[in-house]
């Protein structure tokens, strides 16, 4: 298990994994200059998808459904919303207060499988 928020360390890491999960969290903005991808997660986001193995899976989970993952930053990869299989029962009635989504790499006709 490998727990990093760190654009630095996911920069430099060699290592390729099977499961990637990648928790982003909305940062204030009197907050983002400091922050080290400074309110923009792309860059995070794809230099986390460089570390995953071929058959791999990465998890994206937001605090907030309404904060998915750009699809641009997704180009040429399966993206499956998952947010209403995860979500515990008692919150059903907000089912805003949670993203996520898994990614693997698409498949040659675009479906999910294969890089």
């Amino acid at each position: 298990l490998v727990r990093a928020g760190s654009l630095s360390w996911i920069s430099s890491c060699r290592e390729r994994f099977d499961v990637i999960l990648l928790a982003l969290t909305p940062v204030p903005r009197r907050e983002m200059s400091g922050h080290e991808h400074g309110g923009d997660p792309a860059a995070l986001i794809h230099g986390a998808l460089r570390l995953l193995e071929g058959a791999g899976a990465m998890y994206i989970v937001t605090k907030n459904r309404e904060e998915s993952p750009d699809p641009e930053t997704l180009r040429g990869y399966s993206v499956e919303d998952i947010g209403a299989k995860i979500l515990p029962f008692d919150f059903a009635r907000s089912p805003k207060i949670l993203g996520c989504w898994r990614i693997t790499a698409a498949g040659p006709d675009g479906s999910g499988g294969g890089r």
